[in-house]
């Protein structure tokens, strides 16, 4: 919520700003890691050091190891893949068709900001525990995908944040699907397992950006080669119905497996 607010303001006053900002407090971050965070394995259950395990892509090795795993990474590369349409798109995007600035941008995203720490906060415990992990996730990807496509229909500003503050539902996903991949490895892997989403999601990183700023400079303009100027949107939203569709399908096999088990027993 405060970081799109001092985005936006600090962009109004110096466009340099934010970046001299985000630098400082990364490293602020990066010092009380190493010097303050503690360490949250108890000892006894700490897996012994493996450079083939270290490594970006060793750690994705152990997704490919676990079919349904591996599934679950799917979607959680889609979610991420489909996420930055923001970063590469959004301000321009809002600048362009709605004649935002820096700093209304910035106020838009803080308001997200505070709809998602609500929602975070009151409504995905009760949620998990009436409907599971996987209906939650399913729905909050579903739910984000409909918001992506309002946002490139959006034909003003009101619709527009409808669609956007209707996105926020999106973030629902990830706590849950962490959990869903969290409860099928070991404690010891826990740490491995967060590495390989982090390595997922930065070749999502590397990918996205490129792929809708593209987009959105054949959309953008008179003469565009793509007629319609929220294609970006469209694309990113069609990335979270299919994450929907694979995260279901994953739920739909572990229950095939379990009802099979329960047979052979």
């Amino acid at each position: 919520m405060l970081g799109p607010a001092l985005g936006g303001l600090l962009g109004a006053i110096d466009p340099r700003a934010p970046f001299w900002a985000a630098g400082a407090m990364s490293t602020i971050a990066f010092l009380y890691g190493v010097f303050v965070l503690p360490e949250s394995l108890a000892p006894e259950k700490r897996a012994p050091f493996n450079w083939g395990r270290a490594n970006p892509f060793g750690a994705i090795g152990m997704l490919v190891r676990h079919a349904e795993l591996f599934s679950l990474a799917t979607v959680n590369f889609l979610y991420y893949f489909a996420q930055y349409v923001f970063s590469a798109v959004f301000v321009l995007y809002a600048a362009f068709r709605y004649d935002l600035s820096s700093w209304h941008v910035g106020l838009l995203l803080a308001f997200v900001g505070l709809l998602d720490m609500f929602l975070q906060s009151t409504i995905v415990g009760p949620l998990v525990r009436r409907f599971g992990d996987r209906a939650v996730m399913i729905a909050a990807l579903s739910m984000g995908g409909l918001g992506l496509v309002i946002m490139g229909l959006a034909p003003n500003i009101v619709i527009f944040t409808c669609g956007v503050s209707l996105n926020v539902i999106w973030g629902l996903a990830m706590p849950t699907l962490q959990s869903l991949m969290t409860n099928r490895v070991s404690e010891s892997e826990q740490g491995q397992l967060q590495g390989a989403n982090m390595s997922v999601a930065s070749i999502a990183g590397v990918i996205a950006p490129l792929f809708f700023g593209w987009i959105y400079w054949l959309s953008a303009g008179e003469g565009a080669a793509i007629p319609h100027i929220g294609a970006s949107f469209f694309i990113a939203a069609a990335v979270l119905f299919t994450a929907a569709m694979i995260g279901l399908n994953a739920g739909r096999r572990r229950a095939g497996l379990a009802a099979e088990q329960s047979v052979d027993c």
